[in-house]
């Protein structure tokens, strides 16, 4: 929720987008991604991204965007400036908040793009999969008590 919000907030300022790690392995080793969730910033140099340090609150990511925006800007009028950071213009994506992020499109959506980007590397599928059994196991669970409790019955019932 956070990050949608600040994605909304940020829309057509700063790209925000998301790789789900699990599917798309080899963006995350490329990028050197080895927890999660990890968020790269992607800007002026984005072979080399930096790592986004800041806090996951809507505020705080909002305001590290703004913050390497200034940066970019202070950099291109001549004035000092820290920190690797990104650049303006837009790209193919404009109606979604948070865009998915693949293997197939990061190139040339993230690498070829004008724009600064903040990508979340996180384990979607994986997390989505732990639901999923976890619920199978609820199910199971239930379905043992129940077929266990008929059985006693059965038992009480006829002694």
């Amino acid at each position: 929720p956070e990050w949608k919000r600040a994605a909304t907030a940020l829309k057509g300022i700063v790209k925000i987008g998301a790789v789900d790690a699990d599917s798309h392995k080899s963006l995350g080793q490329q990028y050197g991604v080895s927890g999660f969730p990890t968020i790269k910033v992607f800007g002026n140099n984005k072979r080399s991204p930096t790592d986004y340090q800041g806090g996951r609150t809507t505020d705080a990511i909002v305001e590290q965007a703004l913050n390497q925006l200034r940066t970019i800007v202070n950099e291109r009028l001549g004035k000092r400036g820290g920190g690797s950071s990104g650049g303006g213009g837009s790209s193919g994506n404009e109606g979604k908040d948070t865009i998915e992020l693949t293997d197939s499109n990061f190139d040339s959506t993230v690498i070829d793009s004008e724009d600064m980007w903040l990508v979340e590397f996180n384990l979607l599928q994986l997390i989505f999969q732990l639901h999923m059994i976890t619920m199978v196991l609820v199910d199971l669970y239930y379905l043992a008590c129940y077929v266990g409790c008929t059985h006693i019955i059965h038992i009480l019932k006829t002694n």
